[in-house]
């Protein structure tokens, strides 16, 4: 694949995601996001980290909580045995600086963006 195509395919998934925010942003969506980083490295030759979503970003998911009864028993947080999320709010303003780092005009405009 040319670094245009990588380039071109790379963004093709970022709007996408972009267009379309999932409810919720599990460990399959950072995965995907983080293959589209990939591509755009690949592609561009730069250094992309500061822009990916770090591991201690990424939380079990809470599939129940039950309150604690009157009698102060009980209670307590089940997580789902697997997966992880990442808080919304910090994935899409990760997603956001990564487009204004490729919009800004003091960069050179490469493969039509």
């Amino acid at each position: 694949m040319t670094s245009e195509q990588k380039w071109n395919l790379a963004w093709s998934k970022l709007d996408a995601l972009k267009a379309n925010p999932p409810s919720e942003f599990d460990d399959s969506h950072v995965r995907e996001y983080h293959e589209a980083l990939a591509l755009l490295r690949e592609a561009s030759g730069e250094d992309i980290s500061p822009f990916e979503i770090p591991t201690d970003k990424l939380e079990r998911k809470i599939i129940s909580v039950q309150r604690r009864g009157s009698s102060g028993r009980g209670g307590g947080i089940q997580y789902h045995p697997t997966k992880k999320v990442c808080d919304a709010n910090f994935f899409m303003r990760q997603l956001a600086a990564l487009y204004a780092y490729f919009s800004s005009p003091e960069r050179p405009k490469k493969y039509g963006f």
